[in-house]
């Protein structure tokens, strides 16, 4: 399916992380999550000790070209490993851009650093 600019760029981060990661960061974990819970009201999830097998298919099997994106049926992407440090990265970047300074950004434990550092003295 044709995807937009920033979902493509936000697969394509996942995709390099997990490469360089050796597949320790998976986008395609989507589907285990859900099965642990992480989708709904902690309330709601049974926590009686089950312990859940879930297969995952892996990150090579998503294919992304341009803005052509390709995941195997019943694959649901988690981009919470990538996504929050990306964001973070960019807002840095165009607040130093824009003001010209150093600056520190954190969205909930996601730290990114952008500019020139302070002087010390």
């Amino acid at each position: 399916m044709q995807v937009s600019p920033l979902l493509a760029t936000l697969v394509e981060v996942a995709l390099k992380a997990a490469e360089d990661s050796g597949g320790a960061v998976d986008p395609t974990v989507g589907s285990a999550l859900c099965a642990l819970g992480y989708d709904r009201d902690l309330s709601t999830v049974d926590v009686d000790g089950v312990i859940l097998a879930v297969t995952v298919s892996g990150w090579r099997s998503v294919k992304l070209t341009g803005n052509t994106l390709t995941v195997p049926k019943g694959v649901i992407l988690d981009l919470g490993a990538t996504a929050k440090a990306f964001a973070a990265d960019c807002c840095a970047r165009l607040v130093a851009d824009a003001l010209d300074t150093g600056v520190l950004v954190s969205l909930g434990g996601d730290i990114a650093t952008a500019g020139p550092a302070p002087a010390t003295g």
